[in-house]
């Protein structure tokens, strides 16, 4: 319902920034929400677009940068990642990631550094670097040490490095956590 309201705020206006980004968002929280490759890739593109008409309208503010990476990102697992790999969508997925953080780099508590800290995470090797994942996941905390999916993404890390114990800290942090906070 809500992609609906904000499709109508376009139509009426396709000049509002606010309205477009905010658009954009929608369709990120849709497809982070599922795990369907094909809606990944068809709502990931629609939410890019939107995220992209945000920046042309103010290419200084960070939201439409912000969730043009993590629309383009989830565009990209739709496709699969070796396939985005070869296509060279990571150099956009980071090119709008890194002027959110020259932006802004604690919006979103600290939102540039946990998509950079997941993305290390799930390349295929040789790209994955769980030491730069880390870094961005302990950056990410500088801003906002509570939020449940910046501990459940260093968790599989942990996980991933075999320190179970410090994986089981930021899980325990993720079930005591307020849900209806981050």
């Amino acid at each position: 319902k809500i992609i609906d309201l904000l499709k109508q705020a376009v139509d009426l206006n396709n000049k509002s920034f606010e309205a477009n980004w905010r658009l954009a968002r929608a369709y990120f929280w849709l497809c982070d929400n599922t795990e369907d490759g094909a809606t990944d890739k068809k709502l990931g593109w629609k939410g890019l677009h939107y995220a992209r008409a945000a920046i042309q309208l103010n290419p200084k503010r960070v939201e439409g940068h912000y969730f043009a990476a993590l629309t383009v990102g989830e565009y990209s697992k739709g496709l699969g990642i070796i396939t985005a790999l070869r296509k060279g969508i990571e150099k956009k997925f980071r090119g709008h990631l890194d002027r959110a953080m020259r932006i802004n780099r604690g919006y979103e508590g600290g939102g540039a550094d946990r998509a950079y800290g997941n993305f290390w995470h799930v390349l295929p090797w040789p790209k994955k670097d769980n030491g730069k994942s880390l870094q961005h996941f302990k950056k990410s905390f500088t801003y906002n040490k509570t939020l449940p999916r910046t501990h459940f993404y260093i968790a599989r890390v942990y996980l991933d490095e075999g320190d179970k114990a410090a994986a089981k800290r930021h899980i325990d942090k993720c079930l005591s956590a307020d849900p209806n906070k981050g």
